[in-house]
């Protein structure tokens, strides 16, 4: 649904796109026309021929009026020069260009320039003509003037025939820029409704944040309740009870009977195992909100290995398996939190012991590389499935369900590790061959 309603939007932006693409080109096109005729090129040649029509007549009239008067000579002279000026002017300008556009033949007004000149001496000096002189120059220049309103004529045809097709043309680009113009606003009233509909949709989608928000603290709320409960209402009761295993164990409550010793370690070592649950639970919870706190100080890593291996010995033990560090031990001391670094020595040595046969041998190793320390376990049990590499460190996953169900834990072990040596400025990682054996390690930086 999503997917295809951008598509319909981005096809209404692109067919706006287009919309107002054709609307400049049509814009573009009617300014083209209007140059074209607003610059007076297609009127020119009419009010040229106009003009020369005019003027010619005025001189007729002159001329005329000259038999009535003869003081009139100086304006006779005076018209016969516009007369001439305004011919001479057909080979200025554009005039010319556009007569022949209009397929007009103006050899006439090319011709009357010579005409004028043969009558130029005569009327200059008008009073030495006799009056049969005067009528033929007369009758000779009024045939000229129908001649040359026939050429007006057909120019003014020509002209008002290219007004019309461009008023066509002109309100043939208006209709469609109307056209185009309803359609753009169409195309802006779908877009305004489609940013409509997705402002509603982001507000609605804004509401189902908030209240995934407010699932999600309560759900905080409630771990974080539950944490405190497994903290109290069980770490409580638990301490009593190995603390009364334990006075049992040792004979403070009198001496233990043969057939009550058994029974008596298998509870003293589930509770050991289910106190280390609830701290990897507690532990799991503080470095997922953030909260672990680290106390770090200078660790002499020798004396720190040889103490986790003292510690675990008898857990190993309880297993058949030996542990032991390799020799030389390198004296190299880092920076760090003993307790949280004993707590990924812990999860490491006890999986070692774990997921071994009786009779294996766990090794732990220190070395330099790069300038950083380099601390290895190293077991030969059964090893871990290269598709398991990606969850190792997963919270809450273990390799083999069934076999980590029968040996114990949370699944949180060695995400807790990863935190903890992530936290110390490390990396932790592993090499496994399944059917021989893991080797765990992880860096720390070296105090110079």
């Amino acid at each position: 649904m999503k997917l295809s309603f951008d598509f319909f939007r981005g096809l209404i932006i692109g067919a706006l796109t287009v919309g107002l693409i054709t609307a400049a080109l049509s814009l573009a096109h009617m300014r083209t026309q209007i140059l074209s005729i607003g610059n007076g090129s297609a009127t020119g040649p009419v009010w040229y021929v106009t003009g020369v029509e005019r003027e010619l007549q005025e001189f007729e009239f002159a001329l005329a009026y000259y038999e009535l008067d003869p003081t009139t000579a100086n304006n006779v002279t005076l018209r016969f020069d516009i007369l001439w000026s305004m011919v001479a002017s057909i080979s200025q300008g554009d005039v010319a260009a556009k007569l022949e556009d209009f397929n007009v033949d103006y050899a006439l007004l090319e011709q009357m320039p010579e005409l004028l000149k043969k009558h130029d001496a005569a009327i200059m000096d008008i009073g030495a003509l006799t009056r049969e002189e005067r009528m033929d120059i007369l009758l000779e220049f009024r045939a000229l003037n129908d001649e040359v309103h026939q050429v007006g004529m057909k120019a003014l045809q020509a002209s008002s025939a290219e007004t019309l097709t461009w008023r066509e043309t002109l309100l043939s680009v208006s209709n469609n820029n109307a056209v185009v113009g309803i359609i753009l606003i169409v195309i802006v009233t779908i877009l305004i409704l489609m940013f409509q509909f997705d402002r509603v949709a982001a507000r609605r989608q804004l509401r189902e944040k908030d209240a995934l928000l407010v699932a999600a603290e309560a759900a905080s709320v409630a771990k974080s309740q539950f944490i405190s409960v497994i903290n109290h209402e069980l770490r409580t009761p638990l301490t009593s009870i190995k603390g009364a295993i334990s006075l049992m164990s040792a004979g403070a409550l009198g001496e233990v009977p043969k057939t009550f010793e058994r029974p008596i370690n298998i509870a003293e070592r589930n509770c050991r195992q289910l106190s280390s649950l609830i701290s990897d639970l507690l532990d799991a919870e503080k470095f997922s909100s953030g909260a672990m706190e680290y106390k770090f100080e200078p660790i002499n890593l020798p004396q720190f290995l040889t103490e986790q291996i003292e510690t675990h010995a008898s857990f190993a033990d309880s297993y058949g398996v030996t542990l032991s560090i390799q020799s030389p031990v390198p004296e190299l001391i880092v920076n760090g939190d003993a307790h949280r670094l004993g707590q990924v020595m812990s999860n490491l040595l006890s999986n070692a012991v774990k997921f071994s046969k009786s009779g294996d041998h766990v090794t732990v190793s220190l070395e330099e590389q790069n300038g950083r320390a380099v601390v290895s376990v190293t077991d030969t049990g059964r090893g871990i499935p290269e598709a398991a590499r990606d969850k190792v460190f997963e919270r809450f996953q273990q390799v083999d369900s069934s076999n980590e169900r029968e040996r114990g834990g949370t699944g949180l072990g060695l995400s807790i590790v990863k935190a903890i040596v992530e936290a110390h400025g490390g990396h932790v990682d592993f090499d496994s061959v399944v059917g021989e054996g893991t080797t765990f390690k992880f860096d720390l930086s070296l105090v110079k």
